[in-house]
């Protein structure tokens, strides 16, 4: 079993971002991007292991998101998807984001970078 998922989160980290009008998330990107129900959460795929070798296990992630910084009372399996539509009518409240990746054995990555958003 290979063990390169360790520190994937730090591939994740420098690409995690919102889309939609957010400010303060990160980049926007192109037009379109954004959806008129709520905000998109996208991120770049790692493409190489822990080890600098190429990333061959990959299987998917796990978007976290809760009213609290680094308590994630909801989770989504997005599968291979590098993106996902954030839904959320709560106006005024400040939500809190983080990815994990996992392999083909199950292993999860670390969470990434927290990002957060007044929604």
């Amino acid at each position: 079993m290979k063990s390169g998922l360790k520190n994937l989160c730090v591939l994740l980290l420098a690409s995690f971002f919102m889309i939609g009008g957010l400010s303060g998330c990160g980049s926007s990107h192109g037009s379109g991007a954004g959806t008129t129900s709520g905000h998109l959460l996208a991120w770049k795929p790692p493409t190489t292991d822990a080890d600098g070798s190429l990333l061959t296990d990959l299987a998917g992630f796990i978007v976290y998101y809760g009213t609290a910084s680094k308590t994630y009372d909801n989770s989504v399996d997005v599968g291979t998807a590098t993106s996902y539509s954030i839904n959320i009518h709560a106006p005024g409240v400040t939500y809190y984001f983080a990815v994990k990746a996992y392999d083909v054995y199950g292993n999860l990555s670390e969470f990434s970078a927290e990002i957060s958003a007044k929604l």
